[in-house]
């Protein structure tokens, strides 16, 4: 298992800067995802890790080994990580056997021992009725298991995942997923998976980087990312989060305090450091709008899709009118054009702006 610190890491490829200052500490026998949109630095991370890329400024160390920065560059192959690509990058014209067995063969494992370490890794992700197959004569899990194989054989501390899912049907996705908290829990390795699809991030790593025009802009756990979002980006890129304004904002040290929302009073999650603001905003997801037949907002919904057991509501809300969307429980007798009630029930005020530009 390998601990991972990336420090100030920055990479520009002529006057395009890709990764601004990327700082991240990486517990050894971790599982990290980092996810964001496309082009926003996340593989070029992931290469400078592997050490494909070599870094402008700063250092990336795994364990007590200086891999890049300060003058120094190890190669990829002398780096002991593995790299699961989105290709598979599978030699076609080895068997599974053959190219779980060729990085042993390379490292100068014995006949013997190349044999029996193989045979134990494809037991281990279900492959040993295919060692004799080629890549071309298996599914895409059965490529993406032969990759993990691969890694598995190797004792690899440290795996990086380049969107390894994204060439799956979807139907497949799932049963992957399953795989790689598998292999981890097999291996004890320390992940490092890049992805763009949230659910993918959320549902394995123990904490996620979500990144932006090449710097992070919150690194924490699924849970906390998607109650307690750092900015903007995050709120709104997490479990399709939404921002309203709020006035009146009072805190309360222990977590919780009170805020008008659209002028009805409701009760607010917030950092305990926070401070009374006259005006502020907060993020909420459309499970924390909830019809009521007490109080309330008065809303007019305009769209309603079906969405299985539940019903995706899009409606206006406030004197300006404002977009938001809400999820109701199927079935439901509502309509579009209908006016309703409507109340927040939870939601995460956003940290002023402002407070933390002063703080840097």
């Amino acid at each position: 298992m390998s601990a991972i610190e990336i420090e100030t890491v920055d990479k520009s490829f002529g006057k395009t800067s890709v990764l601004r200052g990327i700082s991240l500490s990486i517990r050894s026998g971790e599982f990290v995802a980092v996810l964001g949109p496309s082009g926003c630095g996340k593989t070029t991370l992931l290469r400078a890790l592997a050490g494909f890329e070599q870094i402008d400024s700063g250092a990336i160390r795994v364990g007590d080994t200086l891999l890049s920065g300060q003058g120094r560059h190890v190669a990829p192959e002398e780096r002991g990580i593995g790299v699961v690509f989105q290709s598979y990058a599978l030699w076609p014209h080895m068997t599974v056997s053959g190219n779980v067995a060729y990085g042993l063969k390379v490292k100068g494992l014995g006949r013997g021992e190349r044999e029996a370490r193989t045979a134990r890794v494809l037991e281990t992700v279900g492959l040993t009725a295919f060692a004799d197959r080629r890549p071309a004569e298996l599914s895409g899990g059965q490529r993406q298991r032969t990759a993990l194989a691969r890694c598995l054989a190797m004792d690899a501390g440290l795996v990086l995942l380049d969107e390894p899912l994204a060439n799956l049907d979807v139907h497949l996705r799932g049963e992957m997923e399953e795989e790689f908290a598998r292999f981890h829990k097999a291996s004890g390795a320390t992940m490092f998976y890049i992805t763009h699809d949230q659910s993918e991030a959320l549902a394995l790593a123990d904490r996620v980087a979500v990144m932006e025009s090449g710097r992070i802009s919150q690194f924490a756990s699924p849970s906390e990312l998607y109650s307690q979002p750092a900015n903007d980006m995050v709120a709104t890129f997490i479990g399709e989060g939404q921002i309203a304004p709020i006035t009146d904002f009072q805190p309360d040290r222990s977590g919780y305090g009170f805020a008008r929302f659209f002028g009805e009073q409701v009760r607010v999650r917030n950092p305990p450091s926070a401070l009374p603001r006259s005006e502020a905003r907060i993020a909420f997801h459309p499970g924390d709008l909830r019809l009521t037949d007490t109080g309330g907002l008065a809303a007019t919904l305009r769209r309603i899709t079906y969405r299985g057991d539940i019903l995706r509501v899009e409606l206006s809300l406030g004197p300006d009118e404002r977009t938001f969307f809400m999820n109701v429980p199927a079935p439901a007798r509502i309509e579009a054009g209908q006016r309703v009630a409507v109340t927040l029930t939870d939601g995460w005020v956003l940290p002023d702006p402002k407070a933390e530009e002063a703080s840097h």
